[in-house]
């Protein structure tokens, strides 16, 4: 058995994650690469209403962002037309659609992972705790480590990817 205190703080549940997140890096990876090919997309996507406008209103001014999407409508071989923007954009936002659906699978399955490793990591902890550490806490202090702690350090976790996100976003736009 060991001694002392084996009910872990919130830093000793960040050191369990940064151990645990090597075991999980190719989720990590995955959820990095959709959230930047989904800005690139949006701000592709968003480039392209500028022609769409123009091409639509019949102004004919072409812009520096017209001349790069026509050039972009040419290499993959469509023809300089409404439908074929309107083709190219739709194609865009199901792109994204997808890439949107696999970061919130991907951040699930991180989220319900970390839960279930930090829990074990709890339980494993409370077995092997001598009886006289349980005798001088309340059992308010072990729900609150089970429940409470381990729900803000996921939480943490899931803030800190939609900063990722939201980061990229500031500077797309």
């Amino acid at each position: 058995m060991r001694e002392g205190n084996l009910i872990p703080t919130p830093r000793v549940l960040f050191k369990y994650y940064k151990l645990f997140s090597g075991y999980s890096f190719i989720k990590f990876y995955i959820l990095l690469v959709t959230i930047v090919l989904r800005g690139l997309l949006d701000g592709v996507g968003i480039a392209m209403f500028v022609p769409l406008l123009n091409f639509a209103s019949g102004t004919g001014m072409e812009s520096k962002v017209d001349e790069i999407i026509f050039s972009l409508i040419d290499f993959l071989g469509f023809d300089k037309s409404l439908a074929s923007i309107l083709t190219i954009l739709w194609i865009i936002f199901i792109i994204k659609g997808i890439l949107v659906y696999l970061k919130l699978v991907t951040t699930a399955k991180i989220q319900a992972e970390l839960y279930l490793e930090f829990r074990s990591f709890l339980f494993k902890s409370y077995f092997e705790s001598k009886y006289l550490f349980f005798m001088k806490r309340s059992i308010g202090y072990f729900n609150n480590v089970i429940t409470k702690i381990v729900e803000g350090v996921i939480n943490a976790i899931v803030k800190f990817i939609n900063l990722l996100n939201y980061t990229f976003y500031v500077f797309i736009y």
